[in-house]
């Protein structure tokens, strides 16, 4: 179990050779405990060894020791001298604590454990050394971010850390974040997760937000966390390696904003068009690993009586730009996400409040395009309108899925609609793509899905009507699109 160092101090992890107390440095490094006495231990004296209640487990309930835990020793005898010359000096002994056995390791000739009776006798073996000229370097995925919902992952390198080759080690609380040029709030602390057994190398992520939130502390484990922002802000992210044997490493972190840019991929549209909006806004790009969908967020109208809301969807993981259609139709009335009715003439606006961006301040970015009218073809009788046929589509190759939202909470006996949209490598809309639903086991006794599989819509889009049958517990439904590898996973979570 791993130690948590900040709970690891001289009152914690006490020496004494049974009147006075050995003055050391103690320091913790995943679960090893080394005490080192800052002068030489005398020969041939007995020392008892104690580790309190106080320590604590780096884990969320901060494990602790039933009751203090001691162990004695007894060193070497003095070497021989001759009357003339004085002893060498001889490097201090050092204490290594783990948490089963306990031993303790010297440079000098090994001392002769008296281990506790619950203890067994152990040969002390020497702590290893660390790998002679080794380097420890940091560096950021990126070294400027957005505002709000950027992620910058954290890569340290230090083979000296990496002390257990058996297991994937933590090292807590290992980076500090802080603002340079302006207030950040509190430090934003975090843990170094290693990135498989025996690697050496150590990672952290760092999002932006609005505020200095989450991390770890000191009964926390945690290696992400949110830091706040500021236009033409500067935040240090600094590495402290192992104590007495590194230097400090830190890297600078600028942050920036970037303007929201709206647009149709036409100038104007027939009725029965499908009218194609895209937005770029890096900031609403809050999840790094996969597509997210913006559902409440741009507007399209003919006028303030008639308007609609258009629904988004990231072209990809990380790309920060997002694409929508929405149907223009003549008659049938305006239906949300799916169609808006509108008259050749008319102009038809979308509109997108852009809250984070250069200027401080929010600001409203819209785009217009026109209702063309139909032309009328000439006929061998009287002129007549001919019917304007709509081009067929180029076929659309499903490539991802998503969900909105992956989380929500529904009350016994009430439902609640899950949006899954599909979409192609280009973020071009996959209609027509089946959608089948499929629940871990049990969960069909809580909850109820209907339909349990559909073709998507003109929008690339099925709707899913969840019901909870249950007041309690939570359930998982995962969905998956023909043709794409990868499914998607969203939980409810059932209360009364």
């Amino acid at each position: 179990m791993y130690i948590n160092g900040s709970t690891l101090t001289n009152d914690t992890f006490i020496l004494s050779d049974g009147v006075n107390k050995v003055t050391g440095l103690v320091t913790a490094n995943g679960a090893a405990a080394t005490f080192t006495p800052l002068v030489n231990l005398a020969y041939s004296t007995a020392y008892t060894a104690t580790i309190t209640a106080g320590v604590r487990a780096a884990n969320y309930a901060g494990t602790s020791l039933n009751s203090n835990y001691s162990w004695s020793f007894t060193t070497e005898s003095a070497p021989p001298q001759t009357p003339t010359s004085k002893p060498s000096p001889t490097p201090s002994p050092e204490l290594k604590f783990t948490p089963t056995p306990i031993f303790v390791t010297s440079p000098t000739p090994p001392a002769t454990e008296t281990p506790t009776p619950t203890i067994p006798a152990e040969t002390p073996t020497p702590s290893p050394a660390p790998t002679p000229g080794y380097t420890v370097s940091m560096s950021l995925s990126k070294d400027m971010a957005y505002l709000f919902g950027d992620t910058v992952v954290v890569t340290v390198t230090d083979l000296g850390r990496n002390a257990d080759s058996a297991s994937e080690e933590v090292l807590t609380t290992a980076i500090k974040v802080f603002g340079v040029n302006y207030y950040s709030g509190k430090d934003l602390l975090l843990d170094l997760n290693e990135d498989g057994a025996d690697s050496g190398t150590f990672l952290a992520t760092i999002r932006t937000g609005t505020a200095t939130t989450g991390g770890a502390s000191s009964n926390v484990r945690s290696n992400i966390g949110v830091i706040k922002t500021v236009q033409g802000g500067t935040a240090t992210v600094e590495y402290t390696g192992k104590a007495l044997t590194e230097a400090t490493i830190s890297r600078e972190l600028t942050f920036g904003s970037f303007d929201a840019t709206l647009s149709f991929d036409a100038d104007s549209y027939s009725i029965g068009d499908y009218a194609k909006m895209m937005l770029a806004d890096a900031e609403r790009n809050t999840n790094h690993t996969e597509a997210e969908v913006l559902p409440n967020d741009v507007f399209i109208e003919t006028s303030p009586f008639n308007t609609t809301r258009v629904r988004m969807v990231e072209t990809g993981a990380d790309t920060g730009a997002f694409v929508g259609t929405i149907q223009v139709v003549d008659s049938g009335g305006t239906l949300e996400y799916e169609r808006i009715q509108a008259a050749a003439g008319e102009t038809l606006t979308i509109t997108y409040f852009d809250e984070i961006n250069t200027t401080g301040y929010p600001r409203v970015v819209t785009a217009t395009a026109f209702v063309a009218a139909v032309t009328p073809s000439p006929t061998a009788t009287a002129p007549m309108p001919s019917p304007t046929t709509t081009p067929a589509p180029v076929t659309c190759i499903a490539a991802s899925i998503a969900a909105h939202p992956e989380e929500l909470e529904i009350v016994k006996n009430e439902s609640a609609e899950i949006i899954v949209t599909v979409t192609g490598e280009d973020g071009c809309v996959a209609e027509d793509v089946k959608v089948k639903t499929k629940v871990s086991k049990n969960n069909p006794e809580k909850i109820k899905i209907t339909p349990s599989g559909q073709k998507t819509d003109a929008n690339g889009q099925v709707i899913f009507t969840i019901k909870a049958k249950k007041g309690k517990g939570k359930a998982d439904i995962n969905f998956k699109a023909k043709g794409v590898n990868k499914k998607i996973k969203v939980t409810v979570y059932l209360i009364k």
